[in-house]
Formats: C-alpha cells, structure tokens, sequence
C-alpha cells in the first residue's frame, strides 16, 4: 500500500469518527428529552476537519397529519384574488393595516374572519397580477409561511382556509370592510359566488364582475393544531 493510499484511508476514519460523534450528541439530546435543544440543530452542527467540512442537520417538526379543505386564489385567466393569512398580530394593529393596503391597492370591499384565537383571513374578490400580489404581501405583517409556500410548489398558487382543522374551528365570519371608493379592478365572480355561498353575511360589492364561473378547491394535509 502506497503513503498515499495510507493517508486517504487514515483521513476517511477521522471523518467518520467526527460524523459518528455528532450523531452520539443528537442521540444524547433526544434521550435525554432535550427538545430545546434538538430544535437548535435547525441551524445545523459544523465542524471542521482539515481541509474538509463536515455539516450535519436535524429539524423536528409535525407530521402533515390532519386534513382540511381551501380555496385557491387563482383565476382561470391567470389572475390571483387578494387572500392574506395574519398570524399573532393583535387585532387593533390588523385593521389599520388592511384599511391602507386597501385604499393603497384599490381593494375594494374586504371580508374579515378570524381562523383562530391568534390568526385571521382577510380576502376580497379583486383580481392582481402575481407580481402585485407579492408587493403586497411583502408590505404587510403577513405569517411568512402562507407568503412563501407557494415558490417551492409547481403551480404557483395560495390557499386559504375554509375549513375546521383538527382542534380549530373554521374560519368565522366578523364583518365586511367596505372600500370608500368603488375599486377600478376586475373581480372573480366565481370567487365572489363561492364567498356568498359559505358566508351569506358578507356584503362585499362586486362592480366589475369578469363572468368566469370557474375556481379550484383543495383538500390538503396539515400539521398544525391537531
């Protein structure tokens, strides 16, 4: 066996003694009930050796579990309906806050309901190019999942929630924000239809009606509040 071979294969053992020791440190934790802890690991364990890196990464999360059901906000000609999904923001702060994207974005009238103890929806009928629809949601306090799920899913597409899911209750209705000028903007019909139909209370205008009927709906799995 020539040196070189020798020094590759001293090498190879050092690596696998470190990746080995790190994965005897997660062991630890877990045994150890240490969940605070497993959690740093999200950030990842690096160490380096010689002129190699060694990175090794765990994450704890919940298992997509428990279903539920949603709209998507796309429309059949490639527009999107303004839907948001607020999380942990109070609720003193929530309406200031739609009140100026509406007037800022011609929104027309907006529906209100409140997803959780924490959480509200808020969604009108008016349709926006993808590209206006990501200004505003990277101008509001938006929850940060629901703004970037859809760039890593092949159609690009947000869902709102319509539906109780494990624990909670569905979406409650709390009242309608009406615009104080008639918005300039096409709206879904088919989106405004469906709203009417599982809120009869909402007395959101629709002006511009573009006449399409049509609308996709979604059952999917998810993690939370089970």
């Amino acid at each position: 066996m020539f040196k070189g071979d020798e020094r590759m294969i001293s090498h190879k053992q050092k690596v696998k003694k470190e990746m080995l020791s790190i994965l005897d440190e997660i062991k630890e934790r877990i045994t150890n009930g240490d969940f605070n802890s497993i959690k740093g690991f999200n950030q990842a364990i690096t160490k380096d050796l010689s002129r190699n890196r060694i990175k090794v990464s765990v994450a704890l999360y919940r298992v997509r579990d428990t279903w539920t059901e949603g709209f998507m906000n796309r429309t059949k000609d490639g527009f999107y309906t303004f839907i948001i999904d607020y999380d942990g923001l109070k609720e003193e702060w929530l309406f200031g806050e739609i009140e100026r994207l509406q007037q800022v974005y011609d929104l027309g009238d907006i529906d209100l309901f409140r997803s959780s103890d924490k959480g509200f929806h808020v969604r009108s009928s008016v349709k926006l190019t993808a590209r206006e629809f990501v200004e505003i949601m990277n101008n509001s306090s938006c929850d940060s999942a629901f703004k970037n799920l859809p760039r890593f899913s092949t159609l690009r597409n947000w869902v709102l929630r319509d539906d109780s899911k494990g624990r909670t209750d569905k979406p409650m209705f709390i009242r309608t924000i009406p615009s104080k000028i008639k918005t300039s903007r096409e709206q879904s019909s088919a989106h405004h239809k469906y709203n009417q139909l599982l809120n009869p209370d909402s007395t959101e205008r629709i002006i511009n009606p573009d006449g399409i009927m049509d609308m996709q709906t979604i059952k999917y799995a998810t993690g939370g509040n089970v």
